[in-house]
């Protein structure tokens, strides 16, 4: 019996000293992943864009082009830059329009905010933006759950819309999937792979990957293939951003307000003077049976609406790029003739 009081001892001691070596490293990583955050956060503020300070915080914008008609492009949850994510779709439509490419807080080179990310709240910080910039008329292009921020849009400032041109976007009536709840898992991930380093980490070397490597099947429609086609230069900024601001509290705060955006806007629709462009997933609409139902529902408003299915992923303005631009400039262009 002593001798097993004795082993059962010395195995907790060996047990105690290998969680105290864990815990430690731990915190030795966040103390270095700090340091050299804080190191890098000057080589990047200001890499790409301009910025407006609005009354929650200070937003990145870029313009590109000078047509006669605006495409204003905001995020899906989660996007690192949108800036980057929209920037081979934004330089294509740039040829007849003007495109605006907006970071909301919390996202891309923006400030975190502590301000409620209500979609009401959300809408008026990018028509501050918008209003800035002198735009009065526009058309909305956004992906995932920019979707619920564009039908509150329309609602809140119907006179300046033009057109809503949603890329998988979300819906009210994903209400049921309880999307807030993630928000636990996305806080989690943070700590330990964001806080420690570990994404940094996982992102050595990339800016000297060849192009080719981001044209594989792997790769092709997911956010790495943000880095294929921008300069060594581009590439270390997009890499520090993954490093630095992945599932931060702002973008946290933004989707446990989801069920709450989505049920304040479960009987909204958008104003029959707003058409409605839906480019939808295959692959989301093989899998979700009313997926294409839901957005069928919401474009059922204008003769010009549609609602359009294109191979690939929830990103489709990358799984499927040249489709997404010829199917939105040539609705834009017969719209606007």
């Amino acid at each position: 019996m002593a001798k097993n009081s004795r082993k059962r001892k010395i195995v907790a001691r060996v047990l105690g000293i290998i969680a105290i070596s864990i815990v430690a490293i731990f915190l030795l990583a966040i103390g270095i992943n700090s340091a050299i955050t804080k190191n890098n956060k000057s080589k990047i503020e200001n890499a790409y864009g301009e910025f407006y300070e609005t009354s929650s915080g200070k937003i990145n914008y870029t313009v590109i082009g000078e047509g006669d008609n605006t495409i204003v492009m905001l995020p899906g949850h989660g996007s690192i830059s949108p800036h980057f994510e929209f920037i081979s779709l934004a330089n294509r439509l740039a040829n007849e329009n003007k495109v605006i490419i907006i970071e909301p807080l919390g996202y891309g080179l923006s400030d975190d905010t502590d301000v409620v990310r209500s979609a009401e709240n959300i809408c008026n910080e990018i028509h501050e933006v918008l209003s800035y910039l002198g735009e009065d008329e526009y058309f909305l292009m956004g992906h995932s759950i920019s979707g619920l921020y564009m039908l509150k849009y329309s609602n809140m400032f119907e006179s300046e819309v033009l057109g809503v041109i949603g890329l998988d976007a979300s819906v009210p009536a994903q209400l049921g999937e309880n999307v807030s709840s993630k928000s636990f898992l996305l806080d989690a991930y943070r700590v330990v792979f964001v806080n420690t380093g570990l994404i940094r980490l996982s992102m050595l070397g990339i800016e000297d990957a060849p192009a080719e490597i981001f044209d594989t099947p792997a790769v092709q429609g997911s956010i790495l293939q943000n880095f294929k086609n921008i300069s060594k230069e581009e590439r270390t900024v997009l890499a520090e951003l993954y490093s630095t601001r992945a599932q931060n509290k702002t973008m946290i705060k933004e989707i446990s307000m989801f069920d709450e955006n989505a049920k304040n806007e479960m009987t909204m629709t958008f104003p029959s003077s707003i058409p409605v462009l839906y480019i939808l997933s295959g692959d989301n609409v093989n899998k979700d049976s009313n997926w294409k139902e839901y957005h069928e529902e919401l474009a059922d408003n204008n003769s010009y609406s549609l609602v359009t299915v294109v191979e690939g992923n929830h990103y489709v303005h990358l799984a499927a790029e040249d489709e997404v631009f010829n199917i939105s400039s040539d609705w834009i262009r017969n719209y606007a003739a």
